[in-house]
């Protein structure tokens, strides 16, 4: 017990100290060490070389390692059973002098540390953010992570 909460701390403080690279695949992990009462947001503006964590609706820090860990190239979708994977609509969002701003990636945890539930395609990878309880979940294409879901569908029904 005490050497897994060792390494749980030690990994937390890496996260934390900058040690530890953010990447999509720990992303979601590192935000919800963070503490907050509401919800936890990242953003990241324009091609996405700027990225900003906002703890209940306030700047939480602009880490240096968020930037240029994404571009314009990443892709966001959400799952629906019965139309597949569709496209997320981007958000909107005004910055500190109210301007409005393009958004090119965004990933919000409410303040039970759920996130919201999209699939990021980025780099010939992708992301699966859409669970409860499971980290997220890497694959090598749409089509694998569409056959788990209809699996995984198919197994509830029966």
């Amino acid at each position: 017990m005490g050497v897994v909460y060792t390494l749980a701390i030690n990994n937390f403080k890496a996260l934390k100290e900058g040690k530890t690279e953010i990447n999509l695949k720990n992303l979601k992990k590192y935000m919800q060490n963070i503490k907050h009462r509401n919800s936890v947001e990242l953003i990241c503006l324009d091609d996405c070389s700027t990225c900003r964590v906002y703890v209940d609706g306030f700047i939480y820090e602009d880490i240096s390692s968020f930037d240029e860990f994404l571009d314009d190239s990443v892709e966001v979708y959400r799952y629906d059973f019965l139309l597949g994977f569709v496209e997320q609509s981007k958000k909107v969002y005004f910055n500190e002098r109210n301007v409005e701003k393009d958004v090119c990636f965004s990933l919000s945890l409410d303040k039970k540390g759920v996130s919201d539930q999209i699939v990021v395609v980025f780099k010939d990878k992708v992301y699966d953010f859409t669970s409860f309880v499971d980290d997220v979940l890497v694959y090598d294409s749409l089509e694998e992570l569409s056959n788990k879901k209809v699996k995984e569908i198919q197994e509830i029904l029966q």
